[in-house]
């Protein structure tokens, strides 16, 4: 295992982080821009494929999902 390393940053860098803090990843998030024309379809997808594996996975086999 890679051991982590840590950097100093500089005050200005510290204080764009701060300034970041609370701001939406998405700036259209619940705005006008917010519709299916705005779609990131890569994480789309992704997430398309990972729902469709976990659906096919449990109606195989459900007892791993506990009681």
């Amino acid at each position: 295992m890679r051991a982590i390393r840590h950097r100093r940053r500089s005050i200005p860098a510290l204080a764009a982080l701060a300034a970041a803090a609370g701001a939406a990843y998405d700036p259209n998030y619940h705005g006008a821009g917010d519709d299916l024309r705005n779609l990131g379809l890569k994480a789309f997808d992704t997430n398309l494929d990972v729902i469709a594996h976990a659906v096919g996975t449990y109606a195989q086999d459900p007892r791993s999902l506990g009681k």
